[in-house]
């Protein structure tokens, strides 16, 4: 992806729901999904939601949370298809998800709609930081695409 990204004209490019940009002046790439985190507070209902500061609130104790005998399917559906996503945010650009998303993966098979709405706080919290970006600084990209020019 560096290398695509340093051999283009264009400063910004979308790749798989990111956006990578390009500072020619810096060298400098950077990464957001914004565009995504928003796709995502509409899909869920929450696009006039209200940010929180914390994934997950430090007392939060998920595993006091009762577990049913028979999930709801339609619930734990719900609930691993947003992990999944929330995964995704996670590796990209939001590693500061990753204790949090520990967490809910825990319960993909058994969510209840209790669990969904920890993991609904989580996409609160993106509301938060998602106009931030991870950024490589610039002396580390040309040497990152010098390695792969003499490959």
């Amino acid at each position: 992806m560096v290398a695509l990204i340093c051999n283009v004209k264009e400063s910004s490019i979308g790749f798989l729901s990111v956006r990578y940009t390009y500072d020619k002046i810096t060298d400098a790439i950077g990464c957001s999904q914004q565009a995504y985190i928003d796709h995502l507070l509409v899909k869920y209902g929450m696009d006039h939601a209200n940010a929180c500061k914390l994934p997950i609130n430090p007392g939060s104790d998920l595993e006091s949370l009762p577990i049913l005998d028979t999930p709801d399917k339609f619930v734990v559906r719900a609930y691993a298809a947003l992990i999944g996503e929330l995964l995704y945010i996670a590796i990209n650009t939001v590693p500061q998800l990753s204790s949090s998303m520990s967490s809910l993966t825990r319960y993909m098979s058994k969510a209840t709609p209790a669990n969904l709405t920890y993991a609904k706080v989580v996409l609160r919290y993106l509301i938060s930081i998602k106009k931030r970006q991870l950024t490589w600084c610039g002396q580390r990209v040309c040497f990152i695409q010098k390695l792969i020019q003499n490959g």
